[in-house]
């Protein structure tokens, strides 16, 4: 019997445009060009240029997580070389125990921690524990380790949490096109 009608109309689209979707990269095989970009979130970061994106780099450790200041008023933190925090907590932020077990999570899994969603909300959910959740969202592609990642928890958890909720939440912009989200 042959296919008649919206399954015709189905098919064709999908054979037409299934082929022009972007393929998600190997991420087990990146591989890294160095170029200089200081000045970008303050001095001495580097990109970069990975064969399926671009990785964010920092020189040395990041700063300790209560080092950082919020002012109450914007909800911001002061910028560092590493970016700044925005908080956003409410009584639907994860739990600190969740934003612990994300942090295991993403310290265990190691390497780097990618966008790659191009559509809709351009993020990408990098670890999920019971409910809490992190991704990364802004470029598909860039990349930032996941290490860094986990730090950037244990920021938001210390400078945007509210103890007597036990929760936290918000945003660490490592960079105005990648954003570490716990949600």
């Amino acid at each position: 019997m042959r296919p008649t009608g919206w399954a015709t109309a189905f098919i064709t689209f999908f054979i037409t445009f299934g082929a022009s979707l972007p393929t998600v990269a190997n991420q087990d095989t990146l591989t890294f060009t160095y170029f200089d970009a200081t000045g970008i979130n303050g001095t001495d970061n580097k990109f970069a240029n990975l064969s399926s994106g671009y990785l964010l780099h920092f020189p040395g450790a990041p700063p300790p997580a209560d080092s950082l200041v919020i002012d109450r008023l914007t909800n911001l933190s002061q910028v560092t070389s590493y970016g700044y925090a925005k908080c956003e907590t409410s009584w639907a932020s994860p739990t600190y125990s969740e934003i612990s077990g994300l942090q295991d999570i993403l310290e265990k899994k190691g390497g780097y921690c990618q966008q790659y969603n191009p559509f809709g909300s351009m993020c990408t959910t990098s670890a999920s524990y019971f409910g809490g959740d992190v991704g990364l969202c802004g470029m598909p592609l860039f990349t930032v380790s996941c290490a860094h990642l986990a730090w950037s928890l244990s920021v938001l958890k210390m400078a945007c949490g509210i103890d007597y909720m036990g929760r936290a939440g918000g945003t660490w912009y490592f960079y105005p096109e990648l954003r570490g989200i716990l949600f």
